[in-house]
């Protein structure tokens, strides 16, 4: 069973930086979550049920603390993607796309929590979130780069530097011993 006083031990020894970050991440990616999709009186524009547009079944976290976002391409749209079990052409965004996709996030959290009238509070938190999906259509999908293969996944992954494939490889083997992983250009 889980208690406070293992909740807490999770957190013993994290400097204040790490801690910080893993508090924001928390924050943000539970509002996300929880507004990620179109309530059912809503009109779906996108025809996805996604108010965010995200690729998977549900809203997997990603790293708002060091603005870290990976998009992908699955056809029908382009949208956060932090786990690329289908093979979809994915990059990482820039330093500036990530500001703007930051400040959208910002401008909804900010509304959410602003005091009011409820119904102005869901209205003012949707319009800012709903600038989300213009703005990752937006975004090119170049797929110049680096892809990571190996191990029982076949592809692991894709980087935009031979230095972040050359990272990437290390890793996997460093974790998982034994099996080959290798990068391919793009």
């Amino acid at each position: 069973m889980t208690t406070l006083k293992n909740l807490r031990k999770r957190y013993e020894g994290w400097d204040t930086e790490a801690l910080i970050d893993e508090l924001v991440n928390n924050e943000l990616n539970d509002f996300i979550a929880s507004h990620d999709k179109f309530e059912d009186d809503e009109r779906d524009p996108h025809g996805m049920g996604k108010r965010i547009p995200y690729i998977g079944w549900f809203w997997r976290s990603v790293d708002f603390a060091n603005e870290y976002y990976t998009i992908g391409d699955c056809k029908d749209f382009i949208g956060f993607m932090e786990n690329n079990k289908w093979g979809y052409a994915e990059r990482r965004l820039t330093p500036e796309e990530s500001q703007q996709v930051t400040k959208i996030v910002l401008a909804a959290f900010t509304a959410g929590r602003q005091g009011g009238i409820l119904s102005d509070i869901i209205k003012n938190t949707n319009k800012q979130l709903d600038k989300l999906w213009p703005l990752l259509q937006s975004f090119p999908m170049e797929t110049e780069g680096w892809w990571i293969y190996g191990g029982l996944q076949g592809q692991c992954g894709f980087t935009q530097t031979e230095e972040e494939a050359d990272n990437m490889v290390t890793m996997l083997k460093d974790a998982a011993p034994g099996i080959d992983y290798w990068k391919v250009k793009a």
